[in-house]
């Protein structure tokens, strides 16, 4: 974490960054998903360091400023009337046009894993997987936002009953160096492979909880 002195040579407005920092947490701590912590690994992440070349140029600005905006509008659709699916249609057509226009820049990269939980959400899972598999490309070099994704795809594809699929994902997390899910990786893939029928990988999974997360 040695990046507070080149955060203030670089953006020579500390200010500026800390308030949009602190911004852009606030607006994702709102956003509370069904695969608790995706959020909290976003914000480390991406404040982590990629929000540094984010404040690199005006069009970043604008990306990350109109994903804030799409994202209060789904929030007050779904405080409005506790409807995921209304909140969806809300900003899909919306979503849709900020990822197509800012695709290449952080705010559009970040709108396709948060549009692909929405999507999940409102029981949209082919289109959750499409822009899940998307965004598995603009961080490749992250893997905490990786995981976070390949979470995504494991639910996913275990909701369209896609079990290989779903292993496939989860197994991912739970191989992988990146510790971040990969309890509920364990957990998950211990349930799978219950329900097919692969007693011994089910048996397997549940004991790793057991040996590494004795406190849990």
């Amino acid at each position: 974490m040695a990046g507070k002195k080149p955060f203030k040579k670089k953006l020579k407005e500390p200010d500026q960054f800390i308030t949009y920092s602190t911004k852009l947490v606030n607006l994702l701590n709102k956003y509370r998903l069904q695969f608790a912590g995706t959020v909290l690994v976003l914000i480390v992440a991406i404040s982590g360091g990629a929000l540094i070349n984010y404040f690199a140029q005006k069009s970043e600005d604008k990306a990350s400023l109109v994903l804030e905006k799409q994202m209060a509008q789904y929030q007050k659709v779904l405080q409005t009337d506790k409807d995921l699916k209304k909140a969806f249609k809300s900003v899909n057509k919306d979503f849709t046009q900020l990822i197509d226009t800012y695709g290449n820049r952080q705010g559009g990269k970040l709108a396709r894993v948060l549009f692909g939980n929405i999507c999940y959400d409102a029981g949209e899972t082919d289109q959750a997987i499409l822009y899940y598999n998307q965004a598995i490309k603009d961080f490749k070099g992250n893997l905490s936002i990786l995981n976070a994704i390949y979470n995504g795809l494991g639910y996913a594809y275990e909701k369209k009953q896609d079990f290989a699929n779903s292993v496939k994902y989860f197994e991912l997390i739970a191989q992988g160096s990146n510790t971040l899910f990969k309890q509920g990786a364990f957990l998950n893939l211990g349930r799978i492979y219950a329900v097919m029928g692969e007693a011994d990988k089910s048996r397997q999974a549940y004991q790793k909880v057991i040996s590494e997360y004795p406190e849990s």
